[in-house]
């Protein structure tokens, strides 16, 4: 699941990456603030003059600009990072959707498709936010808060190692309860939005047959079911904030009283004034980000669910495929129109399945009669001069030939082009020969624009998607000639 997710994050990874360096940074700051103005507290403390706290009041002011500006960037990375990932998976999701059949869209349901494309992904956007930002930031705040409490109170840091574990256990046992009430209310999420799609898509219906009564009470119902779980879970998830609260009041009153005794009856020697005062603020910084970590984890349990039903509709195979025959028939030499003829026939296939092998890279160019640069509008009219490439490894599938009046009623398709080489590269250099060689007169057609194609960087990397037209058609179109050979070099 992991893996199918981090396929989406793509030309987003600089600014995931980016986020957590900048979080470091940020870290870095505030806890180093707090130690800083314990010394200041002390200088005080010995009768310090005002020049001699100045470095100390530039030191703090630059630390909080510092730390202003990770914060800044941070948040501009961590919303690039996980926006550009809710595009991207978006896209994945729809082309996923494109590709299912009749019946691959009655398994899920409109309702339920509609629900994984907006709730669900909105959902593991802000769980993808929380983890590239806060699930960095919380723990090393902790860590080092711990470490610099023992550095500034010694041995009363040691209430922070107790108390922490304790409260950890309490706000991961509450996040563990309200799991599987989250796992719940998305699959109520789609009966609300599959009663909504059928009364808003069947209105004419509902009215002309006086449902609306009825339409109201099941919508009524199904939005009943959803604020019941809802609210059981924020009930159960309402126990962070008295169990933090109670946490803090008593870190508090135990460095603060213990603190004091130590300080009174040491004389400042064991423990000073601008000491207690950076253990206190540790102490904030400690279950604050414990706090923010058990959230965290609340949104990571609730997008858990979101993303498992979004990776389930991406991982779903068609159960109607569109085979490339040709294709096929170029890569495995079996000749599959004539094994369906022997099976009808009732006689048995030719082959068996370990004997077709898979042999080369096979490459099928689609020629349409249309015209790319508006818009690929279709171009029927009748065709002056046709003249197919040949050789070997080449199949032209066609029935144009000159004086044929392409009809403007069916598909605009006029020939499918194949090759076959041993290796990709050999099987694009065929077809490029293949292209070149290929001349239809009487009507714009898309060959020229597979040509160009078959020279972009990204097709001879193979790093293309379902996108790959729309990204690059303004730039292909704008390709000239010497442009070809460039790339081919």
């Amino acid at each position: 699941m992991i893996k199918t997710l981090m396929g989406s994050i793509r030309d987003y990874k600089r600014a995931a990456i980016a986020t957590p360096i900048i979080v470091s940074g940020e870290v870095v700051m505030e806890v180093a603030i707090p130690f800083v103005t314990a010394q200041l507290i002390d200088a005080i403390q010995k009768g310090a003059t005002v020049s001699e706290m100045l470095p100390y009041a530039g030191i703090l002011v630059a630390m909080a600009l510092a730390s202003l500006c990770f914060g800044i960037g941070a948040g501009i990375t961590c919303s690039q990072a996980s926006c550009g990932f809710a595009k991207n998976l978006r896209h994945d999701v729809f082309a996923a959707v494109q590709r299912f059949s009749f019946a691959n869209i009655d398994q899920f349901s409109s309702s339920s498709l509609v629900t994984r494309l907006t709730t669900d992904i909105t959902n593991v956007q802000l769980a993808y936010m929380m983890i590239i930002r806060t699930a960095i930031r919380c723990p090393l705040i902790m860590i080092c808060g711990i470490v610099m409490a023992f550095v500034m109170g010694g041995p009363l840091a040691i209430v922070f190692v107790i108390i922490v574990p304790l409260l950890g256990f309490g706000l991961f046992k509450v996040i563990r309860t309200v799991h599987p009430i989250f796992r719940a209310v998305f699959r109520k999420y789609d009966a609300l939005n599959e009663s909504i799609e059928e009364n808003v898509t069947g209105m004419r219906d509902v009215k002309s047959y006086v449902r609306q009564d009825f339409e109201k009470k099941k919508f009524g119902a199904a939005a009943q079911d959803v604020c019941a779980d809802f609210t059981r879970a924020e009930k159960i998830l309402a126990l962070n904030a008295p169990m933090m609260n109670f946490a803090i009041d008593l870190v508090f009153v135990v460095v603060i009283g213990f603190g004091s005794w130590l300080i009174i009856s040491s004389q400042g020697l064991l423990l000073n004034v601008g000491q207690m005062s950076a253990l206190t603020t540790y102490g904030f910084m400690i279950l604050m980000s414990l706090m923010m970590v058990s959230m965290v984890f609340a949104m990571i349990t609730m997008a858990q669910e979101s993303a498992e039903r979004i990776v389930e509709v991406i991982e779903t195979e068609p159960t109607i495929k569109n085979p490339e025959h040709p294709v096929t028939e170029m890569v495995t030499g079996v000749d599959l129109v004539r094994e369906q003829i022997r099976v009808a026939a009732g006689l048995p296939l030719s082959f068996t399945q370990e004997e077709a092998a898979v042999r080369g890279h096979a490459i099928e160019v689609r020629v349409n009669a249309e015209d790319p640069a508006n818009g690929f509008r279709p171009c029927p009219g009748k065709t002056e001069f046709v003249h197919f490439p040949g050789g070997c490894g080449v199949r032209v599938d066609s029935a144009l030939y000159n004086g044929f009046t392409l009809s403007p009623y069916y598909d605009s398709m006029v020939a499918k082009i194949i090759v076959h080489a041993p290796t990709r590269l050999g099987a694009i250099r065929r077809m490029r020969r293949c292209l070149e060689e290929l001349t239809i007169q009487g009507y714009p057609t898309s060959a020229d624009l597979a040509y160009l194609i078959l020279y972009h960087g990204d097709y001879l990397r193979g790093k293309y998607d379902t996108a790959f037209l729309e990204e690059h058609l303004e730039e292909l179109l704008s390709w000239q000639p010497d442009g070809h050979e460039g790339a081919e070099e």
